[in-house]
């Protein structure tokens, strides 16, 4: 499961398994039933790409704000993140959200990392899929509420 091999993940159910989420959030299953329902539900989760939302922000965004890092290594992690931002482009596609139909967490933990590479000087003209999702998800009332609460935290900070 550490490597989020969905296939091998769902091989460990049985085929008629049922697995429960009775916690979750409303935009996930509460119950999938049967071993390829439980194997489709992980591969749209994980996806099937070695670039994984988590290892860009700790392999390409850690050491991007890191004080440590010097010029050259920065600008190699930033043609990183434009590769990782390629192949999120490319798996996005012309859908509105990364999972499914519907607004997930994938989507918020998504818009932070577009956010950063704002902040990074990343221009999302090049990937219009992206700005398109970053924009989406800003134009929602509470990401636009606590963002602007957020940019006044700084602001008072910096004061």
């Amino acid at each position: 499961m550490l490597d989020k091999n969905a296939d091998a993940l769902a091989d460990l159910y049985a085929v008629h398994a049922v697995h429960e989420f009775p916690f979750l959030s409303p935009y996930f299953p509460q119950r999938l039933v049967g071993r390829e329902e439980i194997r489709r539900h992980y591969r749209a989760v994980w996806g099937a790409s070695p670039i994984r939302l988590l290892e860009v922000h700790k392999h390409i965004f850690h050491p991007l704000f890191a004080s440590s890092t010097t010029g050259a290594a920065k600008q190699a992690h930033m043609a990183e993140l434009a590769a990782a931002l390629d192949y999120i482009a490319r798996r996005l596609g012309d859908r509105e959200y990364l999972v499914g139909a519907d607004f997930t967490v994938a989507d918020v933990y998504l818009f932070v990392m577009l956010t950063w590479a704002l902040y990074l000087g990343a221009d999302l003209k090049r990937w219009p899929t992206l700005a398109a999702h970053h924009q989406r998800v800003m134009a929602r009332p509470t990401v636009a509420k606590a963002f602007a609460e957020e940019m006044e935290e700084r602001k008072r900070r910096a004061a």
